[in-house]
């Protein structure tokens, strides 16, 4: 009876223990898509009087099928010009959205749009690099450019030197290692190579660089580029092991064709190969963004094909409106959102951008309102529940972004003692409601069965 009396006295006291943090059910993590509403390049006279955000969730993705983004933002603001002069006004929005492998989703143009004053407007798709699933809209934005940007290395008529390598006689049944050796200098010359043709690795020894591909084709062909002084292949090898040690005497391994051309000429070439959708100046700054993130430091630059793909190249729409002298417009974007889940807590956590709007020369009141029928759990803002979810209301813009978590039930929510997320004043509100009820409810049921046991000892 003793053990029966402390498991009851242990679950009233943990009806009443409750952590201030959240922390979420071990599993696999999907990242998600920010959203976010108008951005501009650079600075507007136009002011923003009113901005209304519209946050529409009323199912959840499933980050393992194929799906189209089941949930969205709508966003209306009200222009006004103080100015004596008609101001353009020209914004970005995201246009499509990755899914969780990384590809455009299927149908999202219906997601995205604005209009002007109830007016749907004709965007100018627009194509910016990204480094990864966060939103950086206003650095993004900051690099699309109507003409070719600049750079400290590349320029549109530099030499590219392409050298084209056969394997013949290649094993099928194991990897071969097709290995050239490079000498090169750095200052002057950026390597290139992509894995059209398999895997591919590089390293530099000595001075000198080894670009190793690994295929397991009986023939292929193989590119490198030497973008500016023309590089040196000192040997050209093909290994049956990784470290470079088995040579594979049945293969061989030699130059079939070299030519040169310009780098926007190279430029063009992946265009057509990989984004015959994006315009030539902006694939060009696009280009330049990535090989310098690629680079290695030593000149070396490796770019997997997935790299061309939506994971790698976000996607605008541009809209040119116009705001007339001492006057307003009533705009309205609409954006995809997609979460990032934990798929066995499940919790999903969106994020919106709103900072974006400081670009305006003010802001006056901004209200939001969270559509949805699940349950709020982390926030950075503060909402009050209502009839259609959680809503704000208030005066400027908050310091930061909207980032919160929802649920399908409260059960979902698992605290604990360490690390995690902070609650939502509303959702802590109603887990200590619950925990003093069930808590309560345990108390009483401890203690009719002391009073019992004492009934029974009298009699």
């Amino acid at each position: 009876m003793k053990v029966t009396y402390a498991a009851c006295v242990m679950a009233a006291v943990s009806f009443f223990t409750f952590p201030g943090t959240l922390s979420v059910h071990a599993g696999r993590y999907h990242e998600g898509e920010d959203g976010c509403g108008a951005v501009l390049k650079g600075e507007s006279p136009v002011a923003i009087e009113r901005e209304k955000v519209s946050l529409h969730i009323e199912e959840f993705p499933d980050p393992t099928s194929d799906m189209v983004c089941p949930s969205y933002a709508e966003t209306q603001y009200i222009f006004h010009n103080p100015t004596q002069n008609e101001e353009p006004v020209r914004l970005y929005t995201p246009a499509f959205v990755c899914d969780y492998k990384g590809c455009t989703l299927t149908d999202p143009a219906h997601l995205s749009y604005c209009k002007a004053d109830g007016e749907k407007m004709e965007g100018v798709l627009r194509h910016t690099f990204r480094t990864g699933y966060a939103l950086e809209a206003e650095e993004e934005v900051a690099r699309l450019c109507d003409e070719k940007r600049q750079s400290e290395f590349f320029s549109p008529e530099m030499p590219v030197h392409a050298l084209s390598y056969r394997l013949k006689n290649g094993c099928v049944d194991e990897i071969d290692h097709c290995t050239l050796t490079l000498s090169y200098n750095p200052a002057r010359t950026r390597i290139y190579f992509d894995n059209r043709s398999g895997g591919a690795r590089e390293e530099v020894e000595n001075g000198l660089l080894n670009i190793a591909f690994e295929t397991a084709r009986e023939e292929c062909i193989m590119e490198i580029f030497s973008i500016g002084e023309e590089a040196s292949v000192l040997s050209a090898k093909v290994y049956s092991d990784p470290d470079a040690k088995i040579v594979n005497e049945s293969a061989t391994f030699e130059c079939i064709s070299s030519r040169t051309q310009t780098f926007l000429e190279f430029s063009n070439l992946l265009r057509a190969s990989f984004g015959k959708e994006v315009s030539e100046t902006d694939w060009y700054n696009f280009l330049l963004d990535l090989l310098e993130d690629r680079g290695n430091g030593f000149g070396a630059v490796y770019v997997p094909m997935e790299w061309y793909s939506a994971a790698h190249l976000r996607t605008w729409y541009e809209y040119l409106l116009s705001v007339p002298a001492n006057g307003r417009v009533t705009a309205e974007i609409g954006c995809p959102l997609l979460p990032a889940v934990n798929e066995s807590g499940p919790t999903y956590r969106y994020n919106y951008l709103l900072s974006p709007a400081r670009r305006f020369s003010s802001v006056g009141g901004l209200e939001i309102e969270l559509i949805t029928p699940f349950y709020l759990g982390y926030s950075t803002l503060s909402f009050e529940a209502s009839d259609g979810g959680y809503a704000l209301s208030r005066e400027g813009l908050p310091i930061g972004e909207l980032s919160f978590t929802l649920a399908p039930s409260m059960s979902d929510y698992q605290s604990s003692n360490g690390g995690g997320e902070e609650l939502s004043p509303n959702m802590r509100l109603a887990i200590i409601l619950l925990s003093v009820i069930g808590g309560g409810a345990a108390i009483a049921g401890v203690a009719a069965i002391i009073y019992a046991r004492r009934r029974r000892k009298k009699h």
